[in-house]
């Protein structure tokens, strides 16, 4: 007896532990629908379900935690944020599941799609403007005017995320977003003429911070595709001489920083390892 109620409070904790994984997407018909994982920029299926009158239900302790997405036929994936620690219920509707989103339950996505739709109605308009820009001469007073606007939007954007880093810095939201955040390089020095003293400044800085805005010890990360791209971008022609002795040292200092039973490790060794026995440059 005492042996059996103990296997029921680990099972009652077990359950209490358990994250779900809930979406009511509007107007969808019954149809079976997906989970999908990243792993760097690939994309995995992980579990399957069936949705009924839109509403679908995953069980989310089967899963790592990092970016996650649902995947109904045919459609647009609903990416969102899993951290493992919360229930998530989100709402949307088609045909932009990732604009239309409501938030129901997980503060983790709260932050995401708060920064993920404000960008979504800041860029477009932004965007306009500088079409707009082209019908004016440069310096006019209908010129500066839209200049001025867009440096209003871009001044609310840089507010929202030096808010959202400031209050939730820690959060895996905040971490994912940080990752797409562009590395601000600063002017180079210059001489008493004006004339840079450095003429490979900018590369420099930016090869040397590259990956201040991406924590490599959180091994959540490796699990979106944001950090696949990144990994690519720096490992291509725009940033490294495409040389196998080159590309040798900069693979090896890169990886050793990691364990090797992390999942950046995992990553990282399989993807340069693909990617340069198909390149010609490795002989």
């Amino acid at each position: 007896m005492k042996h059996l109620l103990i296997i029921l409070l680990v099972l009652v904790g077990y359950q209490t532990q358990a994250q779900k994984i809930h979406f009511k997407i509007e107007g969808e018909s019954d149809t079976t629908v997906h989970l999908v994982k990243y792993f760097g920029k690939n994309l995995f299926y992980a579990d399957t379900a069936e949705m009924v009158n839109g509403s679908v239900t995953f069980d989310g302790s089967k899963q790592k935690a990092g970016l996650l997405a649902l995947y109904i036929p045919n459609k647009n994936l609903l990416e969102f944020v899993y951290s493992g620690e919360e229930d998530i219920d989100i709402r949307s509707k088609g045909p932009n599941y990732m604009q239309n989103v409501q938030v129901k339950k997980s503060k983790e996505n709260e932050l995401f799609f708060g920064y993920v739709q404000m960008i979504g109605t800041r860029r477009p308009m932004a965007d306009q403007h500088r079409k707009d820009q082209q019908n004016h001469e440069e310096g006019s007073p209908q010129w500066k005017d839209l200049q001025e606007k867009i440096e209003r939007l871009n001044k609310e954007v840089e507010d929202f995320r030096n808010d959202l880093l400031e209050k939730h810095g820690e959060m895996l939201a905040t971490k994912i977003l940080k990752m797409s955040f562009e590395v601000v390089v600063p002017d180079g020095p210059v001489d008493d003429n004006g004339e840079p003293l450095e003429e490979d400044f900018r590369y420099k800085y930016f090869k040397a911070h590259y990956w201040d805005n991406i924590d490599l010890t959180d091994d959540r990360l490796v699990r979106t595709k944001i950090f696949g791209e990144k990994l690519d971008y720096y490992f291509s022609k725009k940033m490294l001489l495409q040389h196998w002795d080159s590309i040798i040292v900069e693979a090896f200092d890169f990886i050793d920083q990691f364990d090797l039973k992390s999942d950046y490790f995992q990553y990282c060794v399989s993807s340069l390892t693909n990617k340069y026995s198909k390149s010609k440059i490795m002989g």
